[in-house]
């Protein structure tokens, strides 16, 4: 007569939802798997992480280069790439450098825009800006 085994909890985070391919770009299912995996005081930088990681997943499937090519590009390997633009990275995020690294990648520029809750905006940082204060600083 076979015997059941009783399997001790994990105190490990798991993913409770998978979403299908066409729901990986929807906020709302973001924040469902992200409200699964995190406390309440890790939710907010995360689901802005994983918000990033859908820009980059839909700037890969517009641009021309696959991951392949975004990989060997930025000098990394495919699967990091792939968990870069899942978002299946680490706590802490991609790194500016790596952020910019896959827009150079993939022909892009990065702008990120600081603003008041109001909606003033305070300021903006391109790399486009980077790019030409590098050029005037070597001429």
């Amino acid at each position: 007569m076979p015997t059941s085994t009783v399997k001790k909890p994990s105190t490990h985070a798991h993913i409770k939802l998978r979403p299908s391919a066409a729901d990986r770009r929807n906020a709302e299912t973001f924040d469902q798997v992200v409200a699964s995996l995190f406390t309440p005081a890790e939710l907010r930088p995360r689901r802005w992480l994983m918000r990033v990681s859908g820009l980059l997943g839909r700037v890969s499937e517009t641009r021309p280069h696959s991951l392949e090519v975004t990989a060997e590009r930025m000098g990394v390997s495919l699967p990091f790439v792939r968990r870069l633009v899942t978002g299946l990275i680490s706590r802490r995020g991609p790194t500016a450098s790596t952020l910019l690294a896959y827009a150079e990648a993939q022909g892009c520029d990065i702008e990120i825009t600081m603003r008041t809750k109001e909606g003033q905006v305070l300021g903006t940082v391109s790399s486009a800006d980077l790019d030409h204060d590098a050029r005037e600083l070597a001429t």
